[in-house]
């Protein structure tokens, strides 16, 4: 593991690269109007958004269309298919731009946004990922919860080991698009929209397996919207689902044959340990955050139910797993049947086909 800190320190001129901006979203045609209104002020001399809209109805279509004389560059396509994942794969595959620069639909940006990107890249000129801050909109704390990452200055992430480390949010990420082969893509099964969440985290854990260089830094920042209600659960099953990612996460990496994987297991059930309340626990009294560990040990359960593609390390869906176990029994009795000799002594001569021509 190595983690080392960095301070910004001020980088020599260079030709800005072309910096493509991806923002998912589904159903949120207000958070999206917000989000595409800070991008009108961005500053910055070659860049291009897609938004990738995967809702039912039409109101996210009619926010682009209206902001679309005040964002040029703005590419709209609506993707049947369901996911963050998905989406912003759809978008890599298509995208042109040297950097990928995501952002959530319920974030807001900051006019030199994309110039501290580019910084960022120019003086870690070797970084495949860039995690910047994500700051919380002003709101309540007391009766809303939202994810937030502030890491203190700037530092690298090399090994795997440095995973354990690592905190930051796909709401502010940085991709260098020549980098994207060798990590390989974003695992679909993770995300909002699917069953498994942490795409950050796994994208993270997949990038430093093949030694890629990630950097945490503060000196890029979004702001996000998106309150989740303490009263209605929603903030409490947020936060909750990390520890079930997690827990899913460890198992993928155990499967896949990484030692590092039994460090990741231990270092995580032990923070879920660290969580509980025991005097909580025996008075009955809530919350004793018991929870975590359950949730931890369900997603690894949870995760078993996929299939795992050892060489890219991902998830397959679970259908096809099942799919590929039924066909299993079926070519086994096959092949026994065809090498299994007749009664005469010589092997069994394949069957014509009855179809075929005489």
């Amino acid at each position: 593991m190595s983690i080392s800190d960095h301070t910004p320190a001020p980088v020599p001129e260079a030709v800005p690269p072309h910096i493509s901006v991806v923002i998912p979203t589904a159903g949120r045609p207000a958070d999206i109007a917000r989000c595409l209104a800070s991008l009108t002020a961005v500053a910055y001399p070659c860049w291009d958004v897609l938004l990738v809209d995967q809702s039912e109805d039409t109101r996210t279509a009619a926010v682009a269309r209206r902001l679309a004389p005040q964002l040029p560059r703005l590419t709209y396509h609506h993707l049947m298919t369901r996911g963050a994942a998905r989406a912003r794969n759809w978008a890599l595959a298509r995208v042109t731009g040297e950097i990928v620069a995501f952002l959530d639909d319920d974030c807001t940006v900051p006019a030199d946004w994309l110039e501290r990107v580019w910084a960022a890249f120019r003086r870690h000129p070797t970084a495949a990922l860039i995690f910047g801050a994500v700051v919380a909109a002003p709101h309540d704390p007391t009766t809303h919860y939202i994810p937030a990452f502030r890491p203190r200055g700037e530092h690298c992430l090399r090994g795997r080991l440095a995973f354990l480390s690592h905190e930051a949010m796909s709401a502010s990420l940085a991709v260098r698009r020549a980098a994207i082969g060798a990590i390989g893509p974003i695992d679909e099964q993770t995300g909002a929209g699917a069953r498994l969440a942490g795409e950050d985290r796994d994208y993270t854990y997949r990038a430093l397996r093949v030694g890629r260089l990630v950097v945490e830094t503060d000196a890029i920042a979004v702001t996000h919207y998106g309150a989740r209600a303490y009263t209605t659960g929603a903030a409490s099953r947020l936060v909750r689902r990390a520890a079930f990612a997690q827990g899913a996460l460890d198992m993928k990496a155990l499967r896949c044959g990484d030692p590092a994987a039994l460090v990741f297991v231990l270092a995580h059930l032990g923070q879920c340990l660290g969580r509980i309340k025991v005097r909580y626990l025996v008075t009955r009294r809530r919350p004793s955050n018991a929870a975590w560990i359950i949730l931890y040990v369900r997603g690894a359960l949870a995760s078993l139910a996929y299939g795992v593609r050892r060489d890219t390390c991902l998830w397959t869906d679970p259908w096809d797993r099942r799919e590929e176990r039924a066909l299993k029994p079926l070519t086994r009795r096959r092949r026994a049947s065809d090498a299994r000799p007749a009664r005469g002594g010589r092997p069994r001569s394949k069957r014509p086909d009855r179809h075929s021509a005489a």
